[in-house]
């Protein structure tokens, strides 16, 4: 059974929170975005998760740093299926770039984790 997911766009970029759990943004893939997104549009929209009050991106984070430069709004959907943003955050990221261990410890230290 698919999943249908609520788009919503805004330009209110303020909305969403970036969070220390994810990978640093690498400005030459904005940059490349940037050029993509201004001749073919966003295509993918940001995936967030509700947590704590705040809509946490868990993929996108370039694509919303794109479209902030290029002042257009920006398409993103809510995932409803995560509620632990750790989990969130990995299960968005893992089918693309490799987390490296530095993104892995990032995590466990933004999570507090001593060891």
């Amino acid at each position: 059974m698919n999943k249908q997911h609520i788009y919503y766009e805004t330009s209110d970029y303020s909305i969403f929170t970036i969070s220390p759990l994810n990978r640093d943004i690498v400005e030459s893939n904005v940059n490349s975005l940037i050029k993509s997104i201004a001749v073919i549009g966003q295509g993918s929209p940001i995936n967030v998760i509700k947590f704590r009050g705040k809509l946490w991106i868990g993929d996108g984070q370039h694509r919303l740093e794109a479209c902030k430069k290029l002042g257009i709004p920006v398409t993103y959907i809510i995932d409803e299926t995560c509620t632990d943003l750790a989990t969130f955050m990995q299960k968005m990221n893992e089918p693309g770039r490799k987390w490296t261990n530095i993104d892995t410890l990032k995590i466990y230290v933004g999570l507090n984790n001593k060891n």
